[in-house]
Protein backbone atom coordinates (compact mmCIF):
# COMPACT_ATOMS: atom_id res chain seq x y z
CA UNK A 1 0.00 0.00 0.00
CA UNK A 2 3.04 2.54 0.86
CA UNK A 3 4.37 1.38 -2.65
CA UNK A 4 1.33 2.01 -4.13
CA UNK A 5 0.91 5.74 -2.74
CA UNK A 6 4.37 6.52 -3.37
CA UNK A 7 3.96 6.01 -7.09
CA UNK A 8 0.69 7.52 -7.42
CA UNK A 9 2.36 10.48 -5.55
CA UNK A 10 5.26 10.55 -7.89
CA UNK A 11 2.90 10.62 -10.76
CA UNK A 12 0.33 13.04 -9.60
CA UNK A 13 3.26 15.40 -8.77
CA UNK A 14 4.62 15.45 -12.20
CA UNK A 15 1.56 16.16 -13.91
CA UNK A 16 0.39 18.87 -11.97
CA UNK A 17 4.49 20.47 -11.81
CA UNK A 18 4.66 20.24 -8.18
CA UNK A 19 7.73 19.06 -6.44
CA UNK A 20 7.24 16.91 -3.23
CA UNK A 21 7.93 19.97 -1.06
CA UNK A 22 5.06 22.04 -2.93
CA UNK A 23 2.53 19.76 -2.42
CA UNK A 24 3.15 19.60 1.14
CA UNK A 25 3.22 23.21 1.47
CA UNK A 26 -0.08 23.38 -0.42
CA UNK A 27 -2.02 20.84 1.60
CA UNK A 28 -0.34 22.77 5.03
CA UNK A 29 -1.82 26.49 3.53
CA UNK A 30 -4.73 25.53 1.31
CA UNK A 31 -3.61 27.70 -1.30
CA UNK A 32 -4.16 25.50 -4.05
CA UNK A 33 -5.66 21.95 -4.56
CA UNK A 34 -3.08 19.40 -3.61
CA UNK A 35 -2.32 16.86 -6.21
CA UNK A 36 -0.86 14.83 -3.38
CA UNK A 37 -4.65 14.40 -1.75
CA UNK A 38 -5.87 10.90 -2.79
CA UNK A 39 -2.35 9.31 -2.26
CA UNK A 40 -1.53 11.06 1.23
CA UNK A 41 -5.69 9.26 1.94
CA UNK A 42 -4.66 6.17 0.64
CA UNK A 43 -1.26 6.68 2.88
CA UNK A 44 -3.35 7.86 5.95
CA UNK A 45 -5.95 4.79 5.63
CA UNK A 46 -2.93 1.96 5.50
CA UNK A 47 -1.92 3.62 8.49
CA UNK A 48 -4.80 3.92 10.48
CA UNK A 49 -5.50 -0.17 10.02
CA UNK A 50 -1.64 -0.70 11.17
CA UNK A 51 -3.16 1.47 14.44
CA UNK A 52 -6.04 -0.78 15.09
CA UNK A 53 -3.61 -3.79 14.45
CA UNK A 54 -5.93 -4.57 11.07
CA UNK A 55 -2.29 -5.23 9.56
CA UNK A 56 -0.20 -8.31 10.60
CA UNK A 57 3.22 -6.43 10.09
CA UNK A 58 5.20 -8.87 12.18
CA UNK A 59 4.41 -11.25 9.40
CA UNK A 60 5.09 -8.93 6.53
CA UNK A 61 8.15 -7.20 7.20
CA UNK A 62 9.43 -10.87 6.46
CA UNK A 63 9.21 -10.68 2.86
CA UNK A 64 11.60 -8.42 1.34
CA UNK A 65 9.36 -5.97 -1.12
CA UNK A 66 7.63 -4.86 1.88
CA UNK A 67 8.66 -1.35 2.71
CA UNK A 68 8.83 0.03 6.50
CA UNK A 69 7.55 3.55 8.18
CA UNK A 70 11.10 4.10 8.92
CA UNK A 71 11.92 3.89 5.11
CA UNK A 72 9.50 6.94 3.84
CA UNK A 73 10.36 10.68 3.83
CA UNK A 74 9.45 12.74 6.96
CA UNK A 75 8.07 15.18 4.18
CA UNK A 76 5.33 12.02 3.38
CA UNK A 77 4.57 11.56 6.26
CA UNK A 78 3.66 15.02 7.56
CA UNK A 79 1.32 14.62 4.29
CA UNK A 80 -0.38 11.45 5.94
CA UNK A 81 -1.03 12.90 9.21
CA UNK A 82 -2.47 15.88 7.50
CA UNK A 83 -4.79 13.87 5.31
CA UNK A 84 -5.97 12.07 7.82
CA UNK A 85 -7.02 15.30 9.88
CA UNK A 86 -7.10 16.14 13.22
CA UNK A 87 -9.45 13.45 14.63
CA UNK A 88 -7.06 10.91 13.57
CA UNK A 89 -3.92 12.20 15.10
CA UNK A 90 -4.26 10.03 18.56
CA UNK A 91 -4.43 7.08 16.34
CA UNK A 92 -1.45 8.05 14.09
CA UNK A 93 0.49 9.07 17.18
CA UNK A 94 -0.15 5.39 18.97
CA UNK A 95 1.75 3.80 15.39
CA UNK A 96 5.30 3.75 16.07
CA UNK A 97 7.18 6.47 17.60
CA UNK A 98 8.74 7.83 14.34
CA UNK A 99 4.91 8.94 13.47
CA UNK A 100 4.43 10.05 17.46
CA UNK A 101 7.49 12.17 16.63
CA UNK A 102 6.24 13.46 13.45
CA UNK A 103 1.99 13.60 14.57
CA UNK A 104 3.76 16.19 17.56
CA UNK A 105 5.74 18.21 15.75
CA UNK A 106 5.03 21.83 15.09
CA UNK A 107 5.08 21.20 11.15
CA UNK A 108 2.17 18.95 11.46
CA UNK A 109 0.79 21.10 13.90
CA UNK A 110 0.92 23.94 11.92
CA UNK A 111 -0.41 22.45 9.07
CA UNK A 112 -3.65 20.98 10.70
CA UNK A 113 -4.04 24.43 12.56
CA UNK A 114 -4.63 25.90 9.52
CA UNK A 115 -6.78 23.07 7.78
CA UNK A 116 -9.18 23.26 10.87
CA UNK A 117 -9.80 26.48 11.46
CA UNK A 118 -10.56 29.75 9.76
CA UNK A 119 -7.21 31.95 9.00
CA UNK A 120 -9.08 35.06 11.12
CA UNK A 121 -8.66 32.99 14.01
CA UNK A 122 -5.32 32.69 13.49
CA UNK A 123 -2.73 35.07 13.91
CA UNK A 124 -0.06 35.74 10.63
CA UNK A 125 2.85 33.48 12.44
CA UNK A 126 0.88 31.65 15.20
CA UNK A 127 -2.05 32.55 17.66
CA UNK A 128 -0.26 35.07 20.23
CA UNK A 129 -2.03 33.35 23.19
CA UNK A 130 0.39 30.07 22.14
CA UNK A 131 3.88 29.21 22.40
CA UNK A 132 3.40 26.61 19.89
CA UNK A 133 1.00 25.36 17.14
CA UNK A 134 0.60 22.17 19.45
CA UNK A 135 -0.44 24.36 22.12
CA UNK A 136 -2.71 25.85 19.85
CA UNK A 137 -4.38 22.37 18.99
CA UNK A 138 -3.94 21.28 22.50
CA UNK A 139 -6.48 23.71 23.35
CA UNK A 140 -8.25 23.40 20.41
CA UNK A 141 -7.74 27.24 19.72
CA UNK A 142 -10.18 28.39 22.53
CA UNK A 143 -8.69 32.09 22.18
CA UNK A 144 -9.27 32.46 18.34
CA UNK A 145 -13.02 31.25 18.74
CA UNK A 146 -15.39 28.47 19.53
CA UNK A 147 -17.00 25.75 17.89
CA UNK A 148 -20.83 25.86 17.22
CA UNK A 149 -24.05 24.61 15.99
CA UNK A 150 -26.39 25.98 13.93
CA UNK A 151 -29.87 24.44 14.94
CA UNK A 152 -33.00 24.67 12.00
CA UNK A 153 -35.74 22.90 13.69
CA UNK A 154 -35.31 23.78 17.12
CA UNK A 155 -39.17 25.84 17.60
CA UNK A 156 -41.19 26.46 20.68
CA UNK A 157 -44.57 27.51 20.37
CA UNK A 158 -46.82 29.21 23.12
CA UNK A 159 -49.46 26.18 23.73
CA UNK A 160 -52.23 28.47 23.20
CA UNK A 161 -51.63 29.85 19.84
CA UNK A 162 -54.46 31.30 17.75
CA UNK A 163 -53.51 32.14 14.62
CA UNK A 164 -56.93 31.16 12.99
CA UNK A 165 -57.61 34.06 9.99
CA UNK A 166 -59.45 37.08 10.76
CA UNK A 167 -59.00 36.30 14.89
CA UNK A 168 -56.46 38.73 16.63
CA UNK A 169 -55.81 36.01 19.17
CA UNK A 170 -52.12 36.23 20.85
CA UNK A 171 -49.16 34.08 19.29
CA UNK A 172 -45.66 33.67 20.71
CA UNK A 173 -42.80 32.04 19.29
CA UNK A 174 -39.24 31.32 19.27
CA UNK A 175 -36.59 29.21 18.47
CA UNK A 176 -32.91 28.05 19.46
CA UNK A 177 -30.91 29.36 16.82
CA UNK A 178 -27.10 28.53 18.13
CA UNK A 179 -25.27 26.48 20.47
CA UNK A 180 -21.57 26.92 20.88
CA UNK A 181 -19.09 25.54 23.17
CA UNK A 182 -16.28 28.11 24.86
CA UNK A 183 -13.41 26.34 26.08
CA UNK A 184 -12.14 29.72 27.53
CA UNK A 185 -15.44 29.75 30.01
CA UNK A 186 -15.92 26.40 29.79
CA UNK A 187 -19.48 26.82 29.29
CA UNK A 188 -22.00 26.47 26.62
CA UNK A 189 -23.57 29.18 24.63
CA UNK A 190 -27.65 29.55 23.53
CA UNK A 191 -29.01 31.72 21.31
CA UNK A 192 -32.61 32.06 21.89
CA UNK A 193 -34.47 34.56 18.99
CA UNK A 194 -38.10 34.96 20.31
CA UNK A 195 -41.36 36.83 19.29
CA UNK A 196 -44.82 37.69 20.50
CA UNK A 197 -47.02 39.91 21.99
CA UNK A 198 -45.99 43.11 23.62
CA UNK A 199 -45.87 41.02 27.29
CA UNK A 200 -43.70 38.93 26.13
CA UNK A 201 -42.12 36.81 29.01
CA UNK A 202 -37.99 37.20 29.85
CA UNK A 203 -35.89 34.77 27.51
CA UNK A 204 -33.03 35.43 30.04
CA UNK A 205 -34.95 32.73 32.31
CA UNK A 206 -34.82 29.99 29.30
CA UNK A 207 -33.93 26.32 31.34
CA UNK A 208 -32.02 23.41 29.77
CA UNK A 209 -33.41 20.09 30.55
CA UNK A 210 -30.59 16.85 30.59
CA UNK A 211 -32.69 13.76 30.15
CA UNK A 212 -31.12 10.63 31.13
CA UNK A 213 -31.57 7.39 29.41
CA UNK A 214 -29.95 4.24 30.86
CA UNK A 215 -29.34 1.47 33.10
CA UNK A 216 -29.23 -2.04 31.88
CA UNK A 217 -32.63 -2.31 30.97
CA UNK A 218 -32.77 1.46 29.25
CA UNK A 219 -35.76 2.39 31.55
CA UNK A 220 -34.21 4.49 33.55
CA UNK A 221 -34.50 7.84 33.97
CA UNK A 222 -32.97 10.86 35.14
CA UNK A 223 -34.09 14.46 34.35
CA UNK A 224 -32.04 17.53 35.72
CA UNK A 225 -33.07 21.08 35.03
CA UNK A 226 -29.93 23.54 34.21
CA UNK A 227 -30.17 27.45 34.41
CA UNK A 228 -28.04 30.14 33.09
CA UNK A 229 -24.67 31.73 34.70
CA UNK A 230 -24.57 34.56 32.73
CA UNK A 231 -26.39 35.88 29.86
CA UNK A 232 -26.89 39.11 27.70
CA UNK A 233 -29.09 40.62 25.36
CA UNK A 234 -28.29 41.48 22.30
CA UNK A 235 -32.50 42.72 21.32
CA UNK A 236 -34.42 43.49 24.15
CA UNK A 237 -37.99 44.39 23.43
CA UNK A 238 -41.51 44.13 24.79
CA UNK A 239 -43.04 41.56 21.40
CA UNK A 240 -38.90 40.43 20.20
CA UNK A 241 -35.61 39.40 22.11
CA UNK A 242 -32.54 37.94 21.45
CA UNK A 243 -30.46 36.69 24.00
CA UNK A 244 -27.42 34.88 24.63
CA UNK A 245 -27.40 32.36 27.82
CA UNK A 246 -24.55 30.91 29.00
CA UNK A 247 -24.83 27.41 30.75
CA UNK A 248 -22.27 25.45 32.66
CA UNK A 249 -20.34 22.63 30.68
CA UNK A 250 -19.52 20.62 33.48
CA UNK A 251 -23.44 19.66 33.53
CA UNK A 252 -23.43 18.20 29.63
CA UNK A 253 -22.59 14.67 31.35
CA UNK A 254 -24.10 11.43 31.83
CA UNK A 255 -24.35 9.61 35.32
CA UNK A 256 -26.45 6.71 35.28
CA UNK A 257 -24.08 4.81 33.84
CA UNK A 258 -21.94 5.00 30.48
CA UNK A 259 -23.99 3.45 28.50
CA UNK A 260 -26.34 5.46 28.60
CA UNK A 261 -28.11 8.07 26.53
CA UNK A 262 -28.21 11.90 26.57
CA UNK A 263 -31.12 14.15 25.12
CA UNK A 264 -30.99 17.98 25.76
CA UNK A 265 -34.60 19.85 25.56
CA UNK A 266 -35.19 23.58 26.47
CA UNK A 267 -38.08 25.39 27.74
CA UNK A 268 -38.36 29.06 27.30
CA UNK A 269 -38.65 31.16 30.37
CA UNK A 270 -38.45 27.95 32.78
CA UNK A 271 -39.40 24.59 32.85
CA UNK A 272 -41.47 25.99 36.39
CA UNK A 273 -39.91 22.61 38.26
CA UNK A 274 -42.26 21.14 35.33
CA UNK A 275 -39.72 18.72 33.52
CA UNK A 276 -40.44 17.40 29.92
CA UNK A 277 -44.12 18.61 30.38
CA UNK A 278 -43.17 21.95 29.37
CA UNK A 279 -45.50 24.91 31.43
CA UNK A 280 -47.36 26.76 28.99
CA UNK A 281 -44.58 26.67 26.32
CA UNK A 282 -43.61 23.75 24.72
CA UNK A 283 -40.85 21.25 25.87
CA UNK A 284 -38.53 20.37 22.58
CA UNK A 285 -35.41 18.24 21.80
CA UNK A 286 -32.72 20.12 20.96
CA UNK A 287 -30.48 16.94 20.10
CA UNK A 288 -28.90 13.71 21.57
CA UNK A 289 -25.26 14.46 23.61
CA UNK A 290 -23.56 11.43 21.52
CA UNK A 291 -20.50 12.45 23.33
CA UNK A 292 -20.86 12.94 26.91
CA UNK A 293 -17.84 15.51 27.37
CA UNK A 294 -19.23 19.26 26.24
CA UNK A 295 -16.07 19.87 24.03
CA UNK A 296 -15.50 16.85 22.36
CA UNK A 297 -19.14 16.75 21.11
CA UNK A 298 -19.29 19.88 19.64
CA UNK A 299 -16.24 19.63 17.97
CA UNK A 300 -17.15 16.16 16.40
CA UNK A 301 -20.38 14.42 17.62
CA UNK A 302 -22.53 13.21 15.62
CA UNK A 303 -25.53 15.54 14.81
CA UNK A 304 -29.57 15.65 12.95
CA UNK A 305 -30.41 16.06 10.00
CA UNK A 306 -30.37 19.67 9.05
CA UNK A 307 -27.49 21.09 11.96
CA UNK A 308 -24.34 22.67 10.65
CA UNK A 309 -21.36 22.81 12.54
CA UNK A 310 -18.71 25.42 12.36
CA UNK A 311 -15.67 27.30 13.83
CA UNK A 312 -16.72 30.72 15.03
CA UNK A 313 -14.69 33.95 16.06
CA UNK A 314 -15.06 36.29 18.84
CA UNK A 315 -18.32 37.27 20.00
CA UNK A 316 -20.93 34.24 18.91
CA UNK A 317 -22.22 35.95 15.70
CA UNK A 318 -26.38 35.72 15.18
CA UNK A 319 -27.92 37.94 12.07
CA UNK A 320 -31.37 38.29 13.73
CA UNK A 321 -32.34 40.93 10.89
CA UNK A 322 -31.66 38.59 8.06
CA UNK A 323 -32.85 35.32 9.88
CA UNK A 324 -36.39 37.56 11.85
CA UNK A 325 -39.93 36.65 11.90
CA UNK A 326 -40.68 37.02 8.22
CA UNK A 327 -38.17 33.87 7.60
CA UNK A 328 -39.90 31.60 9.66
CA UNK A 329 -43.16 30.57 7.99
CA UNK A 330 -44.93 31.80 10.30
CA UNK A 331 -49.56 31.81 9.53
CA UNK A 332 -50.31 34.83 7.60
CA UNK A 333 -52.08 36.78 9.48
CA UNK A 334 -49.63 36.62 12.02
CA UNK A 335 -47.18 38.01 9.57
CA UNK A 336 -49.55 41.02 8.26
CA UNK A 337 -49.97 42.01 12.01
CA UNK A 338 -45.62 41.67 12.20
CA UNK A 339 -45.74 44.30 9.16
CA UNK A 340 -47.99 46.70 10.17
CA UNK A 341 -46.14 46.96 13.84
CA UNK A 342 -48.65 44.99 15.56
CA UNK A 343 -46.78 41.98 16.72
CA UNK A 344 -43.28 41.40 17.34
CA UNK A 345 -41.49 44.46 18.04
CA UNK A 346 -38.67 45.65 19.29
CA UNK A 347 -37.17 48.32 21.19
CA UNK A 348 -38.64 51.40 19.74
Amino acid sequence: TYLRAMEEIGAEGSKSGLSLLDQRRAVMTDATPSAATPAAALLADAVAARARNEVDFAEAEVQADVLCLTDLQPELLVVVVLAAGINQLPAIAATCKLLRDIAQSEEASEGLARLSYPAESLAADGAPAYESWRMLLRDDNAHGGMWAIELSQAVCNWKSNNARPNFSGSFYQNRVTKLAYCGLTRSVLVIIDAYGENDLRAAHQSTLLLEEVGGRDGQQRRVVSVSTQTHEYRVRGQGHQVCVLHFPANVFTAHVDKGARLFLHYVFNGDWHNGLRGTDYECIQLLELTLSDAACFFRGGALPQGCRRKFELRPLQYDHAANGAHTWGLPQNVLDRYAAGNWGQGPR
